[in-house]
């Protein structure tokens, strides 16, 4: 659906729900601000940039330019550290679904809501942004890989 139509399906909703005035009018407002919004939020960055002689490469996770060197290439989405922590999640969501797995095959339904917050929640954390002084300490280990700050140049 385009904006427009979203917009349109939205309202007429709310008519047939004979939604108040007042509903009505913040949601048009809402939904005016996002179909202004929705697709130039968006920054338009490059994925490579040199400054000074030094190669940086754009970290979707961490959201900064990076040295070149933290990358397996220069085509990759996120920096070597940020691909460990990735892979860490995909282990706690593979070991959170078979908990889930088993919850419901053991038929307890008083905990199933509980096992899968706990799997939705992992997976959003694996398809967010993720916090670089957090994974600095917890992945430390990673073979030359720049974990100096100072080196990274703000999106």
């Amino acid at each position: 659906m385009t904006k427009v139509q979203i917009k349109n399906a939205v309202l007429s909703a709310l008519t047939d729900h004979k939604a108040k005035a007042a509903l009505t009018e913040q949601i048009t407002e809402l939904l005016e601000l996002y179909a202004s919004k929705a697709t130039k939020g968006a920054e338009k960055r490059d994925k490579v940039i040199d400054v000074e002689g030094v190669e940086y490469v754009w970290c979707n996770r961490h959201e900064v330019y990076e040295v070149s060197t933290n990358f397996k290439t220069n085509k990759a989405d996120c920096c070597l550290l940020a691909h460990k922590v990735w892979v860490n999640y995909g282990t706690q969501i593979k070991t959170a679904q078979d908990a889930l797995d088993a919850v419901i095959a053991a038929e307890d339904y008083e905990a199933i809501k509980p096992a899968n917050i706990v799997l939705q929640d992992l997976k959003e954390l694996r398809g967010g942004r993720y916090n670089f002084e957090d994974n600095k300490l917890q992945f430390a280990e990673l073979e030359n890989f720049d974990y100096d700050v100072s080196n990274h140049i703000a999106g």
